[in-house]
């Protein structure tokens, strides 16, 4: 099974947008390669698996992202990687779509935003930090995803 592009649409739009403002995807190897821990990395040109642990590493070798499928989606904790292999993001899925607590990191480490995501919806607070670490915007979404408040500077 080949992953489609809504499957990494929420996590990618996420991480990519919001880590550096642009919409550009991963570009993973035209094969799989061998990983640390011989869990086959996917590329392009392979079949994607459809139960258990998956790597996804980028033309240069480095680790992209990994997490586990589950009849063919997303299920449990997916993690992204910066080139130097810092944690990018972390996010939970359920049947495909982020389910859980999502947290966004910045290059540098520092935490960037976290807050709960219901059947691929922000839910609840969200909370945003500068980079000094200090809470610079909270915004509380209702469990359509839609926004009910948006505090932070300037507000």
């Amino acid at each position: 099974m080949k992953i489609g592009p809504a499957a990494c649409l929420p996590l990618l739009s996420v991480l990519v947008l919001a880590c550096n403002g642009k919409a550009d995807s991963p570009k993973p190897v035209a094969a799989p390669v061998a990983t640390k821990d011989s869990t086959p990395a996917i590329g392009p040109d392979t079949a994607m698996v459809q139960n258990g642990h998956v790597r996804m590493v980028g033309p240069d070798g480095h680790l992209q992202m990994e997490g586990d499928m589950a009849g063919g989606k997303r299920s449990g904790l997916w993690t992204s990687y910066t080139r130097d292999g810092r944690v990018k993001s972390r996010s939970e899925y359920k049947d495909g779509l982020p389910e859980g607590i999502s947290t966004v990191f910045r290059d540098d480490g520092t935490l960037f935003y976290t807050g709960n995501q219901q059947r691929g919806r922000q839910v609840g607070e969200w909370r945003y930090y500068n980079t000094e670490g200090q809470l610079e915007r909270t915004v509380v979404y209702d469990t359509s995803g839609a926004v009910i408040n948006d505090r932070g500077k300037g507000r």
